[in-house]
């Protein structure tokens, strides 16, 4: 753990997340951060967080708006700073190492954060102030953060009898938990699907989409050779540790077999892409290969693509499904523990639509207006697809291919044409230009100044034109 802000000199620490280097806009310095860096940064927030906390608490003064909402709202300025960079590492870059410590970092702020929320004391200073609201003289935003503050303790369980507090914690708990599981079950879903193909398999593909499989698959093949010699690299430095150095033989043992299985690992994940045919495409599920379903004569090929998608997440070691049925059981509970008569209801009680009614209502006038059109559609490209004597039925792989087929003959469209103008550099430019016009700014690329936390990311300054 962390030591205590008290006795810990953040100022004096290398860690570039507790004591990020000076940038510009105190932007975060990646060339400098490190997976080690990012629990120790964590930990310390999190002490940080418990002493404003009970700073607050503590403090003699009568409840007032500034000595109560606006300190609980500058609580946690440097758990937020780091958690958003770490969140950035998870969406991006993400590795079993940052897995693995997505469910460490829930494990210690869920609890936290619950305790804090259901904390009576801290509760009876909001509420203090929210009784008196009236005479406060409060602006607008002030208004809004004080109303805010307090209904969000209601809606987190603070007005609850002790047992329900302690049910309504476990509960969070368990959905943070299976949230993360489902989030990283779709993504290691999705990343283990790759498929090896041939030039001929790809008949009707753009030449675009054929070069950018290929890029896929030489950019795949380095990646297992890179992970190999990492692994390699990890476990022969394991091995050059004296066992008497680690707290126990069983825990030097741990490190080693772990080590060794991510070799092996490693070799075998290799082992296919290193006997691709020279020329080979690699079609992945992200980014989606949609030109295979809208352009490939080979049927078959489209069929394994469109059902590889539906079943991400549905199978074994990444199956969801269970967990979608606990987390909406646990949603449930909670929002019934709360007073309201669903997870719906509780999540529309402070959104616009305001009611789960209103939703339903929403969501059956547009299906009146959109089905009558799309059920055309459907038929049409349908038919058109049996008409052409190519197939005997009609399957979900057949829709894109022969919608683009039907679109060239009916109106003389071939959307490939649109391509060079929707090159991810010119649609930069265009949404560069129209940001700048809307907001009355200046976008300034800046990718040279800033470190990120990929190779390929772009960085932009933002400035009023004004300024």
């Amino acid at each position: 753990m962390a030591k205590s802000p008290k006795t810990f000199n953040a100022a004096a620490s290398d860690n570039p997340l507790i004591n990020p280097p000076a940038m510009p806009y105190d932007a975060p310095a990646f060339d400098k951060i490190k997976t080690e860096h990012i629990m120790p940064a964590i930990e310390w927030s999190l002490e940080k967080i418990k002493a404003e906390i009970q700073a607050i608490k503590d403090n003699k003064d009568d409840p007032s708006f500034e000595n109560t909402i606006e300190a609980l709202e500058n609580v946690g300025y440097d758990f937020s700073r780091i958690g958003t960079i770490f969140h950035t590492l998870t969406a991006n870059n993400t590795t079993p190492e940052l897995q693995k410590m997505e469910q460490k970092v829930n494990d210690l702020t869920t609890p936290l954060f619950s305790q804090i929320a259901m904390d009576e004391t801290l509760f009876e200073r909001i509420k203090a102030v929210y009784d008196n609201k009236d005479s406060l003289n409060l602006d607008a935003e002030q208004a809004m953060l004080l109303e805010n503050t307090f209904k969000s303790r209601e809606r987190s369980g603070a007005l609850l009898n002790d047992t329900d507090k302690k049910r309504l914690q476990e509960i969070d708990q368990l959905l943070s938990e299976k949230s993360t599981k489902f989030e990283q079950n779709t993504t290691n879903s999705t990343a283990a699907y790759y498929r090896i193909t041939t030039l001929d398999e790809l008949e009707g593909v753009p030449e675009r989409s054929i070069k950018s499989y290929q890029q896929a698959a030489k950019d795949a093949l380095q990646g297992a050779k890179d992970a190999l010699k990492a692994a390699e690299a990890k476990l022969q430095a394991i091995q050059g540790i004296d066992k008497a150095d680690f707290k126990t033989k069983k825990a030097a043992n741990k490190y080693l077999s772990e080590a060794e299985q991510e070799v092996q690992q490693a070799k075998e994940d290799l082992e296919p892409l290193a006997a691709m045919p020279e020329n080979a495409c690699l079609l992945q599920l992200q980014p989606f290969p949609s030109e295979v379903l809208s352009h490939c004569k080979n049927r078959e090929l489209r069929k394994e693509i469109q059902e590889a998608a539906g079943k991400v997440a549905t199978e074994a070691p990444f199956d969801n499904r269970p967990l979608v049925t606990e987390m909406v059981a646990l949603r449930h509970e909670r929002a019934q523990l709360l007073g309201y008569d669903n997870h719906a209801e509780f999540i529309l009680s402070n959104r616009m639509a305001g009611s789960q009614k209103a939703v339903d209502e929403f969501l059956e006038n547009n299906r009146q207006a959109y089905m009558p059109s799309a059920q055309d559609f459907f038929e049409k490209t349908r038919d058109f697809a049996l008409a052409s004597g190519d197939i005997d039925t009609f399957e979900p792989y057949d829709m894109a291919y022969y919608d683009r087929i039907r679109a060239e003959q009916l109106f003389d469209f071939d959307d490939e044409l649109l391509r060079p103008y929707l090159e991810v550099g010119n649609v930069l430019k265009g949404f560069q230009a129209h940001v700048e016009k809307l907001f009355n700014v200046e976008m300034v690329d800046c990718t040279d100044k800033y470190p990120a936390y990929r190779d390929d990311a772009q960085v932009f300054e933002v400035k009023n034109k004004d300024d």
